[in-house]
């Protein structure tokens, strides 16, 4: 019996330990740490679906070479859709074209400096930690609506980026619907089905249902990590390299950066940094949230203000014209006497108006909205410190200064 009890012990310690398992995230966070570190890639994919009596044929096309430069082509042949999508990525610049029925379109757009303010938000209230640097993003997604469908895109991230591969991050967040195979990971949804390599993290086949026609199957057909691509590749074709930034684009991409935009980014990082006891409530996080909103409320009142402060300079020099001519021609001292009461008066309506403007700018502050997330009412606070300080800075002393100069100057 001694002898038996031997035995199994032994055969325990000799057998193989079996590893845990990772969850279905967790192989998904390997998968995007792997491709994360990919410095090329070129992927093709072949479509084929039929529509009534017509076959249509599609392919894809995704290269890219970290961190900044990329590109994603798709091609139908066959179908009311039948054309062309060719974009590319090259540092800041991001390029499109589109033809369709003999008609071919490009548009362009250029990333833009952050102001002074976001970066300054940035430097004393980091934004969460990115895995990587700035540079492109690609994705192949499933766009579920009355039909779904199948769209190539990519994303230029100024402010870094989580992952390369857009759809490893989409498919961890329903990873509910997830299922393994030997070789691959299975995401299953409504009228989907997509198959996703378990060794490269690349789709290799994509199943969709549509009304009216076969299922479209895509397959990827062609896969090389971390060889030389042909340069030409990711090149900008001649006719984009002088093209003009779309102004349309360009518009969306400064909204990102616009003020309101950016103060309520400060507002919920703070307060996240807060809750989280990355930050406290001191005197230091006091001084640096200070420092923020001076910088954002200068750019907020410069932009709102600057044609204001125009018309009022001009309204200074008007009266100081008519003093001045005034008293040249009649210089007794009632007419002086007049002058004076109704640069007074003048004076006082200036004074009002900035009074009015201030009141105005602090009611028309918008509230910071959030689902999971309510500021606290000190950094509201030292807002308002910050924008009283700040109207008498820029905008009612030294105009009420230049005024009493001006008019001293006019009476001699």
């Amino acid at each position: 019996m001694a002898r038996l009890a031997c035995i199994l012990v032994l055969a325990s310690l000799c057998a193989p330990r079996q590893e845990t398992e990772l969850s279905i995230e967790q192989e998904l966070d390997a998968l995007i740490e792997k491709t994360n570190s990919l410095e090329s890639f070129h992927a093709v994919y072949r479509g084929k679906t039929r529509k009534g009596e017509e076959d249509v044929d599609a392919s894809f096309d995704l290269a890219y070479q970290a961190p900044d430069r990329a590109r994603a082509r798709m091609s139908v042949t066959g179908g009311p859709e039948e054309g062309t999508m060719d974009g590319w990525i090259v540092g800041r610049r991001s390029v499109w074209r589109v033809e369709r029925s003999g008609q071919e379109e490009w548009r362009c757009m250029e990333l833009p400096d952050p102001p002074e303010s976001s970066r300054v938000l940035d430097g004393l209230f980091p934004r969460p930690e990115r895995a990587l640097e700035p540079g492109a993003s690609l994705f192949i997604e499933i766009v579920q609506g009355e039909e779904t469908s199948l769209q190539l895109s990519f994303q230029n991230r100024l402010n870094g980026r989580d992952c390369v591969l857009g759809w490893l991050a989409e498919i961890k967040k329903q990873a509910a619907d997830v299922d393994r195979e030997p070789h691959e990971l299975v995401w299953s949804g409504d009228r989907f089905r997509c198959l996703l390599s378990r060794e490269s993290g690349f789709l290799t086949r994509i199943e969709i249902e549509k009304p009216g026609q076969q299922v479209a199957i895509v397959l990827l057909e062609e896969l090389r990590l971390d060889e030389p691509i042909d340069p030409a590749l990711l090149e900008l074709p001649a006719e984009a390299r002088d093209l003009a930034p779309d102004e349309e684009l360009q518009r969306g991409l400064y909204a990102q950066y616009a003020p309101g935009r950016v103060r309520q980014y400060g507002f919920l990082r703070l307060e996240r940094l807060l809750r989280s006891q990355e930050r406290s409530w001191n005197e230091v996080s006091r001084a640096d949230w200070r420092a923020f909103l001076q910088v954002l409320h200068r750019e907020m009142i410069v932009q709102r203000y600057s044609k204001w402060l125009e018309e009022l300079r001009r309204g200074t020099e008007e009266l100081v014209d008519r003093v001045r001519s005034g008293l040249t021609d009649d210089p007794s001292p009632a007419q002086r006497e007049e002058f004076q009461a109704r640069v007074e008066e003048y004076r006082g309506r200036l004074e009002e108006s900035f009074d009015k403007a201030e009141n105005l700018c602090t009611e028309s502050l918008p509230a910071v909205e959030s689902e999971s997330l309510e500021p606290r009412q000190e950094l509201f606070d030292v807002e308002l410190e910050v924008l009283e300080s700040l109207f008498d800075e820029l905008l009612r002393r030294p105009i009420l200064e230049e005024f009493d100069a001006r008019l001293a100057e006019a009476f001699g």
